[in-house]
């Protein structure tokens, strides 16, 4: 396959879009279920619904995750990225040049 290196660029930046994607749809709906779980609480009652539904059962729990899978999923992906890179095909490089005369 040839100039494969470009398509999986462009595969790092789908990855990543998903990613963020996924991100917004965890934390958009646990900030509903929150809502619609502590709708009619006030005072103690409803700080004390919010704790529960927000860290306890889940809702940041899971943004969490999905954060903490996206930099291993990144960071999997850029050692690749960065140890198929293109090697120097030009062998005759003089590490030690001679001086100036």
């Amino acid at each position: 396959m040839r100039n494969w290196r470009k398509y999986f660029t462009w595969f790092i930046l789908l990855v990543n879009l998903l990613f963020l994607v996924l991100a917004i749809a965890v934390g958009a709906s646990t900030s509903e279920t929150v809502n619609e779980a502590c709708q009619g609480l006030t005072g103690e009652e409803l700080e004390l619904c919010t704790d529960v539904y927000g860290y306890v059962l889940g809702g940041y729990g899971a943004l969490i995750a999905v954060f903490l899978l996206w930099a291993a999923a990144d960071l999997v992906l850029g050692i690749l990225w960065l140890v198929t890179r293109k090697r120097n095909k030009n062998k005759n490089i003089d590490l030690n040049p001679p001086p100036p005369s």
